[in-house]
């Protein structure tokens, strides 16, 4: 199946000296279910760096994702109503 992936933080505050801040942090979530979620004690941090926020808050969610669904009824409803 598809999924969506929600990003609750969009930044993930962390301690480090000013020479050793993460221009970026990669995060797999490969094998991951729909209501799955990645918390910030799951990132991996490099040497030097430490999280400025609480370990279980959670950074990634994983959605299920929503299938197509065919126009509203209402809104074809509507386009027949105005025709006649």
């Amino acid at each position: 199946g598809q999924f969506l992936l929600e990003y609750v933080l969009n930044s993930l505050p962390v301690e480090a000296e000013a020479t050793h801040i993460p221009e970026q942090l990669t995060v797999s979530v490969a094998g991951l279910e729909a209501g799955a979620s990645i918390e910030a004690k799951d990132i991996k941090l490099p040497n030097g760096v430490s999280l400025a926020v609480e370990p279980d808050a959670v950074v990634i969610q994983v959605l299920a994702a929503q299938a197509e669904e065919a126009p509203a009824e209402g809104a074809a409803e509507e386009g027949a109503s105005e025709e006649g």
